[in-house]
Formats: structure tokens, C-alpha cells, sequence
């Protein structure tokens, strides 16, 4: 079986590579390696409905299985000041400590 990580975050990645390496016959490959190069707006009213929505969108690109994820950062002592959904566009990885 052929699985897609469908992430360019190196961690991530790791992270679902890891959790697959004890299947039997499974062939991990990554997104970085593909020839896929799609931006997906992660506006789904949860980061399951953003996950499943970038796994249809990758799979339209190929026959393997596709793993996805949007976990994102979490910082739970903001409370209601801070948007788990939102949150990649204030942190990103353009923007620095300032930012």
C-alpha cells in the first residue's frame, strides 16, 4: 500500500512517518518529493474539515492513500483570544517574532 504524507512540515511529516512504520507493506512517500505543488485554504469550520479537505484535494493528484493533517499551534492560555483555526496566519512561516 502506498501512503502520501500530505505535508511539506518536516515535523509533521516525521511525526506521521513514525506513526506508520510499524504497518507491514506500507511505502511511505512525501509530499516535498511529488511532483504536487497545490496551495489548499485551510478555511474549514474545523481542523478535521481542513484535514479531510487537503487529503480530497492532494488525492485528486494521485492513486495512493494521502495522510494529512492540520493541527497547527495551540496556546491554551490565550483562552478565547486565540483562533486554533486562524492561528497559521499569524504565525506562518514568513513571519518572525515580531510579527
Amino acid at each position: 500500500m502506498n501512503i502520501l504524507i500530505g505535508t511539506k512540515n518536516p515535523y509533521k511529516a516525521g511525526v506521521m512517518e513514525y506513526m506508520l512504520s510499524d504497518i507491514d507493506d506500507v511505502k511511505i512517500h512525501f509530499l516535498k518529493d511529488s511532483n504536487i505543488n497545490i496551495e489548499i485554504e485551510e478555511d474549514g469550520p474545523s481542523l478535521i474539515e481542513n484535514a479531510k479537505k487537503k487529503a480530497r484535494e492532494i488525492s485528486k493528484y494521485t492513486d495512493w492513500y494521502v495522510l494529512t493533517s492540520d493541527g497547527c499551534v495551540d496556546i491554551a492560555s490565550l483562552g478565547s483570544k486565540w483562533d486554533i483555526l486562524r492561528n497559521h496566519r499569524i504565525v506562518g512561516h514568513e513571519n518572525d517574532d515580531i510579527t
